[in-house]
Formats: structure tokens, sequence, C-alpha cells
């Protein structure tokens, strides 16, 4: 992945600003869906004027992962 400019976290999730400008934020989950809050989390800007990169170790929903790349984000599933 990424080199790492700065550690960080967006709410409770662990999160990096890598050196070329992404925010990356890391899920450490199983599985990932599309509920109601991870909605209000892909869709709410994070730091205005950057890219967004949300790094999933387990699984995520097809749902989810249209959810976040329509709101912006590249999605990396590890």
């Amino acid at each position: 992945l990424a080199s790492y400019k700065a550690l960080t976290t967006v709410g409770r999730m662990p999160a990096a600003l890598t050196k070329d400008g992404v925010l990356e934020v890391v899920a450490p989950v199983d599985y990932l869906s599309w509920t109601p809050q991870i909605a209000q989390f892909a869709t709410t800007p994070k730091i205005p004027q950057k890219k967004y990169r949300a790094v999933i170790y387990g699984k995520i929903s097809k749902s989810a992962a249209a959810g976040f790349k329509t709101s912006g984000w590249e999605v990396i599933e590890l």
C-alpha cells in the first residue's frame, strides 16, 4: 500500500494521509455492508479537496463497494 505522511483517525477508524495526498481509511472488519451509518460515513466529506481510499481487511458487499465508489472513494479489498 501507500507510504504515509501522517497517521490519524476518522471517527473511530484508523486512517492516514498518504504522501500523494490520499486520505486512506482502514477497516479491519469481517464484512462491511451498506447500512445507514456506513452511508453517512462514506458521503460526509472528511477533508475538503482530498481523495479518499477505503482499505477493507475483510469482505465488502457489492452495495457498499458501489456506495463508496459513487461517493468518490477508491475501494481496496484485502
